[in-house]
């Protein structure tokens, strides 16, 4: 089970709905996005008209253009917008984790991964509150050859590095996050509604 489904089954409860939240609430913004595209491209035909056939379609063009332009630019800010809202969901979410039951299983499931990883001697470092509890979980997984320190810094999670300073493993919250950023990212790309452009009224 990978780590990202690890992280699934201990904390997405709670994501899930909040997410099935900002996904209805980027259905609503997103067809009030298109509303305010209609009507800036009904606008911007209206003035395409009013300065006369004598310009040619050559304006009407432009303006189609302009609009498409428009429209383009509020859709991926739309989808930008909400991908910042659902990280820092996520970011909340596993920043809340110590104050659940899952947590212990989190970390259960991190210490495996890195056990899986650590073939050198290592240190790791945690918050202080989380010491013991991942110096165990490590030796359960199996790991070897390792010192847990105390990091104030470190709320959530751990960093394992090698005698040199290398990072072996880091399932701190934003270490998380980058790891699977570009598949969130497409997944919530997913979750706005192309722009549908209105039909064009009969002539």
């Amino acid at each position: 089970m990978g780590a990202l489904d690890k992280l699934v089954a201990t904390v997405l409860d709670d994501a899930d709905r909040a997410c099935l939240a900002e996904e209805d609430r980027a259905l609503g913004e997103a067809r009030k996005i298109e509303l305010a595209a209609e009507d800036r491209l009904a606008e911007l035909e209206g003035a395409a008209r009013d300065l006369g056939r004598a310009r040619g379609m050559a304006v009407d063009r432009a303006r189609e253009a302009e609009a498409d332009r428009e429209i383009d630019g509020i859709h991926a800010g739309a989808a930008d917008q909400l991908w910042s809202r659902f990280r820092r969901h996520l970011l909340l979410a596993l920043d809340g984790l110590p104050g659940t039951d899952g947590y212990g299983d989190a970390l259960a499931a991190w210490a495996a991964h890195a056990a899986r990883r650590i073939d050198r001697p290592v240190e790791v470092f945690a918050a202080r509150r989380d010491r013991t509890a991942v110096y165990e979980a490590l030796l359960d997984a199996g790991a070897r050859d390792f010192q847990v320190q105390v990091e104030r810094r470190h709320t959530v999670g751990f960093v394992v590095r090698d005698l040199d300073g290398r990072t072996v493993y880091d399932c701190r919250p934003e270490a998380l996050l980058e790891g699977q950023e570009e598949a969130l990212q497409a997944l919530v790309a997913s979750r706005v509604p192309p722009y549908a452009a209105p039909e064009a009224p009969p002539t």
